[in-house]
């Protein structure tokens, strides 16, 4: 229904007004960004401790073919990348003069941060070293990390912890609330102006198999020259 897929801007941002009490100020998106962010650190975290718990908890073999670890992953050899740090390259462990064998199909990307696990008997839940993955090919993986790593003939199991990616992006967007604080949908956001709309126009949509509340929700948010919301579970066409 309309009613759960829409939100009239206009009323969110007022009711958002009347519960603090009155226009934000430019101290109030500066506390906004500094607690966003010890949040986002946390949300990190945690999420890097369940990764690590899942692994001390759930057979290698399955993590590998649900693509989040690399089993029996040799370390080859070790260059100075960007900013001093140290890119590790490992690909799978195999017999003396055999070439690289191609890596199984994997969810580990560029961007993700991968810790390195001692990959002989027990797995224990510390890493010896985390970093960030810089290039994957078919059969090599390279990882950004801070310190040097030997691991002179012993295999490692190298498993997916977080998404960096979605982290910094996360983060960056926050810095530009305190960069550009006068831009108008800051402003909007943060009840200092009132969003602007027009009547809904009639449309042709693209795809004919919309339902009524999925026409409602584009035609809403097509009436809006700032922001429109629409919500809705997962599975109803947003």
């Amino acid at each position: 229904m309309a009613d759960s897929n829409t939100s009239n801007s206009a009323n969110s941002s007022s009711s958002s007004k009347e519960q603090r009490g009155g226009p934000v100020e430019w101290g109030d998106v500066k506390q906004f960004v500094e607690q966003t962010t010890a949040w986002l650190a946390l949300e990190r975290e945690a999420a890097v401790e369940e990764s690590t718990a899942t692994l001390a908890t759930t057979n290698l073999a399955l993590l590998e073919a649900r693509g989040v670890c690399l089993r029996r992953m040799q370390l080859r050899c070790s260059s100075t990348g960007f900013y001093g740090r140290v890119v590790l390259q490992f690909a799978k462990s195999v017999g003396p003069g055999e070439a690289d064998r191609p890596l199984p199909s994997t969810k580990i990307s560029v961007g993700d941060i991968v810790g390195v696990f001692n990959g002989e008997g027990v797995i224990d839940t510390k890493p010896l070293a985390s970093g960030v993955v810089t290039k994957v090919t078919a059969t090599t993986v390279f990882l950004a990390v801070d310190d040097p790593l030997d691991l002179p003939g012993a295999t490692a199991v190298l498993f997916r912890l977080a998404d960096d990616v979605t982290h910094r992006r996360l983060k960056g967007t926050l810095q530009e609330l305190i960069h550009r604080p006068n831009a108008r949908l800051v402003e909007i956001m943060f009840g200092r102006a009132e969003p602007s709309g027009q009547l809904p126009r009639p449309f042709v949509p693209v795809n004919p198999n919309l339902n009524e509340s999925q026409l409602e929700a584009i035609s809403f948010a097509l009436a809006q020259n700032d922001l429109a919301v629409i919500h809705g579970p997962p599975g109803t066409g947003k």
